[in-house]
């Protein structure tokens, strides 16, 4: 089961983060239907819910994504510090980063916070 629920997962993940530009309208789209298939999922696994994650090498990412949609850059670099986004690579969150925001200082702020993050 987990790794039908991977296929799904990464096929989605895939193409969200491929965007060259998102939306507010559709940031908020992606985060409910992250949350509502995860749900969905937990739903499957109505007692094992840890056994879901475990067996979905992509439910971190994926998790961490949907909820990426939802944020502010300052809950974002709140985010980074406290490792939240372990599951996605640096580059991969600054492609997100950069079409998901408009230019500007905060969000190089966080870009430069990020790939110092990286060279640790």
């Amino acid at each position: 089961m987990g790794m039908l629920i991977d296929c799904i997962f990464e096929l989605i993940l895939s193409h969200v983060m491929k965007a060259p530009d998102i939306s507010e309208s559709s940031c908020q789209f992606v985060n409910t239907l992250f949350g509502d298939l995860l749900g969905s999922v937990e739903e499957c696994f109505p007692k094992r819910v840890a056994e879901a994650q475990i067996s979905c090498k992509y439910w971190h990412r994926f998790f961490a994504v949907g909820k990426f949609m939802n944020m502010s850059l300052s809950e974002i670099n709140h985010a980074l510090a406290q490792g939240f986004f372990r599951s996605i690579t640096g580059p991969e969150l600054s492609s997100l980063i950069q079409s998901t925001f408009a230019e500007s200082t905060k969000r190089e702020n966080v870009l430069e916070a990020l790939s110092k993050s990286d060279q640790m």
